[in-house]
């Protein structure tokens, strides 16, 4: 029973030892809806000026639905902004 406790304590400390030392591109920390009047089916319809100028013109940072608002238009807003 020790030994499995060893085990897996020394399994612990490896994995997160082994974690990658690295930032995120862009800390994707905040959101807001944006183009709240508009209806989205897929990403590319809250390409919209709105979405863009919160997002920083990073298309990639923008989305289209949520868990209980599947077709709203929100983006994460990078730290400079």
């Amino acid at each position: 029973m020790k030994l499995g406790l060893v085990f897996l304590g020394a399994y612990a400390l490896t994995s997160v030892a082994g974690l990658p030392q690295h930032n995120p591109p862009v800390p994707l920390l905040r959101y807001e809806w944006c183009d709240v009047k508009k209806t989205c089916y897929s990403d590319e319809d809250c390409y919209e000026n709105d979405c863009l100028t919160k997002s920083g013109w990073e298309t990639y940072l923008i989305h289209c639905g949520s868990t209980f608002w599947p077709h709203s238009c929100w983006t994460f807003i990078p730290n400079s902004a």
